[in-house]
C-alpha cells in the first residue's frame, strides 16, 4: 500500500512539474513580446532624443533609462550610459555590444532580436543625426515585423507547448507505473 501511495505521489509531482515547465516556456514567449514592445518604445525615445535635443548620446541614454517602464531595458540603457562616461576610448559599437552581452541574457529575446540590436549599435554615435535616426527607424520597422510575427505565432506556440508538456508528463507517468 505504501508503494502505491509513493507512486501516486510521484506521478502527481511529475505531472505538476512538467505542466509548470510548460507554463514557464509559455511565459517566455509572452515576455519576449513585451520586451520587444519596450525596446521599440525606448527606440522611439532615443530617436526623439537624438533628433530634437542637443544632448550627448550618454545623456540620451540616461534620459531613456529614467523614463523607460521596463526595468531590464532601463538597466541596459543605464549601463550603456555609464560605459560611455568612462574615460576609455572605446567605440560606441563595442560599448553597445558589451552592454548587450551583459544585459540581454536576463531577457527572453532570441538570437535574431539580439543580432538586430547589435546592428543598431553600429549606426549610433558616429553618424550625423539624420543617419542615426534613420538607423533607429530601420530597427523599429524590423521590430514591428518581428512583433507582428511573434503575436501571430503566439497562440500556436502556446497550444503546442501545452500539448507537448502534457504528453511528456503522461509519458513519464506511464514509465513510473
Amino acid at each position: 500500500m505504501t508503494a502505491f501511495i509513493i507512486r501516486i505521489t510521484g506521478i502527481v509531482l511529475v505531472a505538476g512539474s512538467v505542466m509548470m515547465v510548460g507554463n514557464y516556456i509559455i511565459f517566455g514567449y509572452k515576455k519576449r513580446i513585451k520586451e520587444l514592445e519596450s525596446l521599440k518604445k525606448a527606440m522611439v525615445m532615443l530617436k526623439n532624443e537624438i533628433a530634437y535635443s542637443a544632448s550627448t548620446l550618454e545623456e540620451c541614454f540616461l534620459n531613456i533609462a529614467e523614463r523607460c517602464m521596463d526595468q531590464q531595458v532601463a538597466e541596459f540603457f543605464n549601463k550603456a550610459a555609464l560605459k560611455l562616461s568612462d574615460t576609455n576610448t572605446k567605440s560606441m559599437k563595442l560599448i553597445w555590444e558589451e552592454c548587450i552581452c551583459e544585459e540581454m541574457h536576463h531577457m527572453h529575446l532570441n538570437d535574431e532580436d539580439i543580432a538586430e540590436l547589435k546592428t543598431l549599435g553600429m549606426g549610433l554615435g558616429y553618424l550625423d543625426k539624420k543617419m542615426q535616426t534613420d538607423v533607429i527607424e530601420l530597427y523599429m520597422s524590423v521590430t514591428d515585423n518581428t512583433l507582428k510575427n511573434a503575436s501571430d505565432e503566439l497562440s500556436d506556440k502556446c497550444r503546442v507547448t501545452r500539448v507537448l508538456s502534457m504528453a511528456c508528463g503522461a509519458f513519464i507517468c506511464i514509465l513510473l507505473i
